[in-house]
Parts: structure tokens; C-alpha cells; sequence
């Protein structure tokens, strides 16, 4: 699943691509993505121009002249490509927005989304709030630190289910989870209220260093992963992974092995040597 990092980047991308473009055009042959409906966003959409694309933990927002946003969420599979008309079919294409730019060209913005789980929604201001307040804060914007140990210290939840709970923290996904445990050298099925003051201090700045090198680095593009950048070009945080989806491999630390282990429905990869 795209996470900060990756829809971030694709923020950025389309920020830099689609801002003052118009909608001409909205083709589905997927309707139950759209919501309320397929006609609905399509009527709301048609003919108004886009003033801003906004992101908030994994949902992008694309702000509509006359105040109206389309919410996209790309779930476990989605990935968002631009490309000019008549370009070679992207599979698992299913939701087509046409675009006018500024300088009059057309350009293609496709939803891709191999299980379907992705969707766009038409929401109000209001309906926006609800998002928004929805979702707690995150890294490398109003996440604190005592914020973040007040939460842990209140839960008795594995810790590394807890901080991927996007109520609690959001924009924090699978991959970077792992990776700021590693950071940490903090065990990712403890209790969170096991941590002392310190480990989850330690917890709290290696969420920031893994976000950030994600964020550097255009995201991540594991093996498994669909993650593309509106361009559809592969993002370069691979080579920073230290244990997720290294199990099996040598831990680059004390050279031990790292193990995999189900936590919460989701791979969660670790060394046992250097987390406690």
C-alpha cells in the first residue's frame, strides 16, 4: 500500500502537472469506485477547473473551483498515472479523468488498481472536516513527542499495531513501521505501554528518519509493490530497507538473520538480536 511517503510524492507530481487544468471528461467502467456516484462526481466535475491538490496521511484531495474536492484513496493496489492521449493502455486502468491543461493539451489522469479497493469520492467542506478529524496526526507535521508517548503509554496493543492505526497516527503504513522499529531497536509486537520514556523516544524519531528518507527518495518500491510515481517511474527508498521483506537475510547490524512474523493481519520483519 502507498503510504505518506509515496502519496506525497504523487501530490507533488500532480501539483506540479494538473493545477489550473480543467475536467472534460470522467470514463469509468468501474462505477462502485466512484462515490456517491459515478454520475454525481461526474456532474460535479465536468467543466471546473483544479485550484489545488492537497494530502492528508494517505488521501490525496483535489480541490475544485466552486469548492467541491475529489478524495482518493489508492489503497492497497492504486496507482495514478498521467499520460497524454492515445498512450499504450495501463493495466488495471478503471477510472479515467480528461484533462484541458493550461496551455490547451489534453492529458490523461488514470486510476489504476489491480484489486479495486481504491476509490474517488466527491466531498463538501464538510464532509472534507470529517476526514480530517478522522485521522490523527502525523510525522513530520503536528505528530509531537509527547503526543506520541502519551498514546503508547496508554495502550496495551502490540505497539507497532498501535502506531499503524491511522485514528492514532497517520500516514504510517506497513513498510516504514518495520523500518522505524529497526531504527529504534525496539521489538514491534510489545505492548506499547512496555516502552519506557526513552525506547519510544527512540520509537518517535526513527518514524521521522524513515519518513523522511522515503520522502527523499520519491518512496518505495518493493517487491511486491505496485507504487509508481505519476509518472510511472519507480521510487528509490529500496536500498534504505533494513528488514522489511529481508527475512531470511542477515541482519546488516550483528549479521544474524531476520525473522518474519504475522502481527495484525501484516508482515512485520525484525532482528531479534538488535530489538528488544
Amino acid at each position: 500500500m502507498p503510504e505518506l511517503p509515496e502519496v506525497e510524492t504523487i501530490r507533488k507530481d500532480l501539483e506540479g502537472a494538473i493545477v489550473g487544468a480543467i475536467i472534460t471528461d470522467i470514463w469509468t467502467d468501474t462505477p462502485k469506485m466512484l462515490s456517491p456516484s459515478f454520475k454525481s462526481v461526474k456532474a460535479e466535475s465536468v467543466g471546473k477547473k483544479i485550484v489545488a491538490v492537497k494530502r492528508r496521511a494517505k488521501v490525496l484531495m483535489i480541490d475544485l473551483e466552486g469548492g467541491k474536492c475529489l478524495l482518493i484513496h489508492l489503497k492497497l493496489s492504486g496507482r495514478i498515472l498521467l499520460r497524454k492521449p492515445l498512450t499504450k493502455e495501463d493495466i488495471y486502468t478503471h477510472i479515467k479523468i480528461i484533462l484541458k491543461l493550461k496551455d490547451g493539451s489534453p492529458l490523461e489522469f488514470r486510476f489504476c488498481d489491480l484489486r479495486k479497493f481504491g476509490y474517488v469520492k466527491l466531498a463538501n467542506d464538510e464532509e472534507l472536516k470529517k476526514v480530517r478529524e478522522g485521522l490523527g496526526p502525523e510525522p513530520l507535521d503536528d505528530l509531537t513527542l509527547e503526543y506520541f508517548q502519551k498514546t503508547l503509554a496508554k495502550s496495551g496493543k502490540p505497539v507497532k499495531t498501535l502506531l499503524m492505526d491511522q485514528e492514532k497516527f497517520s500516514g504510517i503504513g506497513n513498510i516504514y513501521a518495520n523500518e522505524a522499529f529497526f531504527a529504534a531497536k525496539v521489538l514491534p509486537m510489545r505492548p506499547a505501554k512496555s516502552l519506557s520514556a526513552e525506547e519510544s523516544e527512540k520509537l518517535f524519531n526513527g518514524v521521522s528518519k524513515v519518513i523522511k528518507e522515503g520522502l527523499d527518495n520519491r518512496g518505495t518500491t518493493a517487491k511486491d509493490d505496485f507504487y509508481l510515481d505519476a509518472f510511472g517511474r519507480a521510487g528509490n527508498n529500496e536500498s534504505n530497507l533494513k528488514v522489511y521483506q529481508k527475512n531470511g537475510t542477515d541482519c546488516l547490524v550483528c549479521k544474524g538473520k531476520i525473522q518474519r512474523v504475522n502481527l495484525g493481519g501484516r508482515g512485520t520483519f525484525f532482528c531479534p538480536n538488535c530489538q528488544h
